[in-house]
Formats: C-alpha cells, sequence, structure tokens
C-alpha cells in the first residue's frame, strides 16, 4: 500500500508539472530521483510497469527527458559493468579513420532491423549466447537495440565471456536517429525506425516512427 501510495503521488506531481507546460531543472532531478528510489524498491515485474507508465506519459518533452533517465539509471543499474557511449561519441569514432572501427550489433528483431539500422550493423539475435556469436576478441564492440536494454544485456555477457573492449550506445537507435545521425535500409539513408512498440515508440521522434505492427512489449 506505501508503494502504491508512493507511485500515485510521483504520478500527481508529474503529471501536475506536465500540465503546467513546463518543469524547472531542479524539479526534474528531484522528481528523477523519486522516481528511481520507487523504481528499485519495486520487484521487477512492478519495476517495468511503473517504468512503462512513465514512458506513455511522455507527451511534454521534459516528461521525455524523465523517461530517458529512468530507461538509462535501470539499465546502468542492472548492467554497472557495461560501459556506454553517446551517439555523438560513437559517431564521431565512425567517421574517424585513423580508429580502429568497431563492430556494431544489432541486438534487435528481424522485423526492427529490416525496417532501418546503422550502417554495416550486424544484427543479432536478442539473447543469443556468445559462443554462437564467434566474434573476435581483438576488436572492439559497440552493442545497441531500441532503448538499450536488450544490447545492454548482450554486452554484459560479452564483457563476462572476457570481452574487453565492449560498450553500449546509450539511448540506442532511437537517440540515434532522434539526434539525426543516419540510419539505412537496403544500403541507402532512411528516415524511419521501428517503433518497438506504441508504448516505447513514443521515445522516438514521431516523424521517425514507422508504421508497422509491434515487435515485443518488453524492453
Amino acid at each position: 500500500m506505501f508503494m502504491l501510495t508512493s507511485s500515485a503521488l510521483l504520478w500527481w506531481q508529474s503529471s501536475r508539472l506536465g500540465y503546467q507546460g513546463h518543469c524547472p531543472t531542479s524539479w526534474r532531478r528531484s522528481l528523477t530521483l523519486k522516481y528511481c528510489s520507487v523504481v528499485k524498491a519495486l520487484p521487477r515485474k512492478a519495476a517495468y510497469i511503473f517504468l512503462m507508465t512513465t514512458v506513455f506519459s511522455a507527451g511534454a518533452v521534459w516528461a521525455q527527458s524523465l523517461g530517458w533517465n529512468l530507461i538509462n539509471w535501470k539499465i546502468g543499474h542492472e548492467f554497472p559493468d557495461v560501459p556506454r557511449i553517446s551517439p555523438r561519441e560513437l559517431n564521431e569514432w565512425l567517421q574517424n579513420a585513423d580508429r580502429p572501427q568497431p563492430i556494431l550489433l544489432d541486438v534487435r528483431t528481424p522485423a526492427e532491423y529490416q525496417v532501418s539500422h546503422l550502417h554495416a550493423a550486424k544484427r543479432v539475435e536478442p539473447g543469443a549466447t556468445v559462443p554462437s556469436l564467434r566474434l573476435p576478441k581483438d576488436r572492439p564492440i559497440v552493442t545497441y537495440c531500441a532503448v538499450g536494454y536488450r544490447s545492454a544485456a548482450l554486452a554484459d555477457k560479452l564483457k563476462k565471456a572476457g570481452y574487453r573492449d565492449v560498450c553500449n550506445l546509450e539511448g540506442s537507435i532511437f537517440a540515434w536517429a532522434n539526434d539525426n545521425y543516419p540510419v539505412e535500409r537496403g544500403g541507402h539513408r532512411v528516415f524511419e525506425v521501428h517503433p518497438y512498440n506504441e508504448l516505447w515508440g513514443r521515445l522516438l521522434k514521431a516523424s521517425l516512427r514507422a508504421r508497422v505492427p509491434p515487435a515485443g512489449t518488453g524492453m
């Protein structure tokens, strides 16, 4: 009952701020910390539902920012040993011909990959075992998915299997595309991304959401 009351109070606070159309930085930081403390205390399934509810409210820009903060916090909390790389940092890396280029692993379903993906990315099945990937250990690896959870799980497996130079793209393809970095299909640049489902697609710019059947219900 206490947890439900706390969740309801936080929901009221965020909805009230969203209705007013603004959220001061200090309030946003405070709300994020409160949301994280609630998510941390909830059972796994309840925490997922709570995150879904928050993202579903992401209409205002500040609410979307809160949704991203929560997702990134959850990923960092569950996979603390997985380094993260920002879209800007990855783009600079890919443009640097003097730096060894990473193996890009797209940890999404075939339907998601077929809509668009990063250039030269290799699709691997979510939940794939490390031995089945047959990846060299002497090359850097960057993983990504829709928002970063599935790819962080794979990156964590790779780290535990002895792959040292592995990092996860923060915000994954949603954040990458939102920041106007290129995605492609069939070798040509496109301007759409599979939204995964209606809920998580709210973290993707409306103009980028491909009109396709949902790919799943989790993260």
